[in-house]
């Protein structure tokens, strides 16, 4: 049976937990905060690891291809407004923090899913027949924007599966770069994982560039209402896990 998140699992289920999906989703939760929790007590008190990640901006690479420009025209129209930097800031990190740890991977591949990774949590985006998981949403407008400028067919896959796999709580390396890059980029993002690991000077560069707005009470009121329509996917389920305190309690100010 396909592993909970991938292209595969969603292709079976559209999103739906099976009952082995979420123990596995808990135990990634349960290992993802045991690492988190110490950084989440000393980050406070001024206490960060020595070798912090930091990278002048203008140094990430931002990829000038035709689906790098279809994904920033549809990022760009998603509401609410909160997600568009939020995606870009997705990409950031996730390039930071790859950087720092010498990770190679497909950088359009990383920008593109990136950018549409919230796209089936926006307006409009969300037509019938609606998946039980929104990144199915996104994964499938990436995998056509990728066939039609001329994506490889595993480039494409890639791709898609690094919007479902995002959702994960846990994603190592070696279930695929891009994935493992994107699902970090997003968590920092969200609820401030690994946030103490990263130079508090870059951290404000980003954040100057893609400044935040709204973000920690919008992710509330999303996931709310994703759990409300689909109360078998991995958004409802998070809630047990306290998604919204999460949410709410990132080190950012919104």
């Amino acid at each position: 049976m396909a592993r909970v998140g991938s292209w595969g699992w969603f292709e079976q289920t559209q999103g739906q937990l099976r009952p082995r999906d979420r123990l596995r989703l808990f135990g990634q939760g349960l290992i993802m905060q045991a690492l988190e929790l110490p950084w989440w007590l000393l980050g406070p008190l001024g206490l960060r690891p020595r070798n912090l990640a930091r990278l002048d901006l203008d140094r990430i690479p931002v990829p000038d291809t035709p689906a790098a420009k279809e994904a920033e025209e549809l990022c760009s129209q998603m509401r609410p407004a909160f997600l568009v930097p939020h995606s870009h800031r997705t990409y950031i990190w996730a390039t930071i923090l790859g950087t720092h740890r010498n990770l190679s991977y497909d950088a359009e591949v990383l920008y593109v899913s990136s950018l549409l990774h919230d796209l089936g949590l926006s307006e409009g985006h969300q037509r019938p027949p609606v998946p039980t998981c929104f990144t199915g949403i996104g994964a499938s407008a990436v995998q056509q924007i990728g066939n039609a400028n001329g994506f490889s067919a595993d480039k494409a896959r890639t791709a898609a599966e690094a919007i479902t796999l995002h959702m994960n709580l846990r994603q190592r390396p070696s279930e695929g770069i891009e994935a493992h890059l994107m699902a970090t980029g997003t968590q920092l993002d969200s609820i401030g994982a690994r946030y103490w690991h990263i130079d508090p000077r870059t951290v404000e560069a980003v954040l100057q560039r893609h400044p935040r707005s709204r973000v920690k009470q919008g992710f509330v009121e999303l996931f709310a209402t994703q759990a409300e329509r689909h109360p078998g996917s991995r958004a409802a389920f998070y809630r047990y896990l306290g998604s919204s305190l999460l949410f709410r309690f990132a080190p950012f100010a919104e």
